[in-house]
């Protein structure tokens, strides 16, 4: 047992090095028509994520669906905050889906399991649950919530597994929308399994026929897109596609190019965010930062 951990932070203090030497003495990661990535820090994590979320301020918030719970770390891969452990109580969280962190005011999880979405403030203390089982009004029922999302004029978005759709609601007025119905025709969901939002535009995976569905903020289909759950990001009001640690723009007549970060990481990549003018790769066993500069 001593062997292991010895040799595990062994591990983790050869790829510590590795890094701030790649740091060091790279200053140039990839290029693009209109900008270019710069590496400009890496943070070691104690254990595997399965996802990011980062607010306007640059605070870290790290989300495991396998241990329930949502961690709030510094830049050095110290802990500030959690929140969760698996139950169904109101300090815990179920196989939580998705965090969404738009400001620096609040905190919300879509609480896959406990079919609810749990409000937290900055440093990780319940403020409210919104259940979606027997809720205030009936209305507004949802269940296996798979993501969230808060707009600029504070309506939710939630992609509601369980109903199969997308829904713009507003608690405050009561008012909600449903959206991806048969109604949608090809853009009508079946099987909603994650989710990630553009800069105007929400993309979910429907794994009844591998593709992502885009949706506008107003619940307008926009187009549909081949690719593998968890492999689209939206950079620049750009969508692109992850494969093999390379993003490519899925639409190539935008003049962007591949971003390859294969020499920069071996490990899988997890999970990316975009947030200042910064991109935050996720990988098992570090969270690489780098900033965006115009050409």
């Amino acid at each position: 047992m001593v062997t292991q951990i010895i040799k595990k932070r062994g591990i983790l203090i050869f790829r510590s090095v590795f890094f701030s030497f790649l740091f060091l003495f790279c200053s140039l990661i990839a290029s693009a028509q209109s900008f270019r990535l710069e590496p400009i820090g890496s943070v070691l994590l104690s254990e595997a994520y399965s996802g990011i979320s980062v607010s306007a301020s640059g605070e870290l918030f790290l989300l495991s669906q396998t241990a329930s719970r949502l961690d709030k770390i510094d830049q050095k891969g110290t802990i500030l905050a959690s929140f969760g452990g698996r139950g169904s109580g109101a300090q815990y969280l179920n196989e939580p889906r998705s965090v969404w962190v738009a400001n620096d005011l609040n905190v919300y999880v879509a609480d896959y399991k406990n079919h609810r979405i749990t409000l937290l403030t900055r440093e990780l203390g319940l403020i409210s649950i919104t259940e979606g089982h027997n809720p205030p009004h009936a209305d507004m029922e949802f269940g296996y919530p798979v993501f969230m999302a808060l707009l600029p004029n504070n309506d939710w978005m939630i992609v509601d597994q369980e109903n199969q759709n997308l829904i713009r609601m507003n608690l405050q007025h009561g008012s909600i929308f449903r959206y991806g119905g048969i109604e949608s025709g090809s853009f009508q969901l079946f099987q909603p399994e994650s989710a990630v939002a553009g800069e105007r535009e929400l993309a979910i995976f429907d794994s009844s026929d591998s593709v992502y569905k885009v949706f506008d903020w107003y619940g307008n289909p926009v187009r549909r897109i081949n690719a593998d759950r968890g492999s689209l990001f939206n950079l620049r009001n750009v969508w692109w596609k992850l494969s093999s640690n390379i993003l490519i723009p899925v639409d190539s007549d935008k003049g962007f190019e591949p971003i390859d970060f294969n020499w920069l990481t071996p490990d899988p990549i997890r999970d990316i965010a975009f947030r200042t003018n910064q991109i935050y790769v996720l990988t098992d066993s570090i969270l690489l930062i780098l900033s965006i500069k115009p050409n």
